[in-house]
């Protein structure tokens, strides 16, 4: 692949539109950003949406108000199907020249909306060069909690075999980062929402090879 713009990464945002308006300014000010990769968790649990939490559309009208062309995953407290034209869980789409495999959801841990067995997602073949998760792989920085608890998955970290340029993740939000597994570089965005929150965001560049930065705004 050729010199590409850069991507920025947008990690769990988990209904906190003023956070997200901040990252958002501060990416559309870059002005060489070509698109944006959002790891999931767009919105919050049902019971919190009833206490005034603003919902996944209302998350998304926020995500589409720079015009930077984004795609998303839902996270494990979305819904398991939601039907916007960003979403690429469970399929490979050219996004921005990339070949992009979108995984959803988390393995099964808190009884929340979309979890699943380890290993029972159903995945498209065909090549890809970036895949974007919600779940880190196993086994990784990237998916250790503040406990030391690994709350990857096995199945996302068995996809790397398929050589891909890089994995973008989110889910364990203190997990924030980048490292090199089994050959490929992964990174984990962190949140926007809570717990461990930030007002912050990454940029994938691509000049031959792949490379991470983390901004946290002030």
């Amino acid at each position: 692949m050729k010199r590409r713009s850069p991507l920025a990464i947008v990690g769990d945002i988990h209904a906190n539109t003023a956070r997200l308006r901040r990252v958002l300014d501060a990416i559309a000010g870059l002005g060489d950003v070509q698109g944006m990769l959002v790891t999931g968790d767009v919105a919050t649990g049902p019971a919190r949406r009833l206490m005034g939490k603003p919902g996944p559309k209302d998350v998304l009208a926020v995500l589409r108000e720079p015009g930077i062309p984004f795609v998303f995953v839902p996270g494990n407290h979305d819904t398991p199907r939601m039907d916007e034209p960003e979403n690429v869980d469970g399929r490979i789409r050219d996004f921005c020249g990339w070949q992009i495999l979108g995984i959803g959801g988390a393995p099964r841990a808190f009884g929340l909306p979309y979890e699943w067995d380890d290993g029972s997602v159903e995945v498209p073949d065909g090549a890809c060069d970036l895949i974007l998760s919600h779940a880190p792989p196993a086994g990784t920085a990237l998916a250790r909690t503040a406990g030391g608890v690994d709350a990857g998955s096995r199945q996302v970290r068995g996809l790397l075999r398929r050589r891909p340029c890089a994995l973008v993740c989110g889910h364990i939000h203190e997990a924030v980062g980048a490292e090199d597994v089994d050959g490929v570089p992964c990174y984990n965005a962190g949140a926007l929402g809570g717990p461990f929150p930030r007002a912050q965001y990454g940029l994938l560049t691509f000049d031959g090879t792949v490379a991470f930065r983390h901004i946290t705004l002030t």
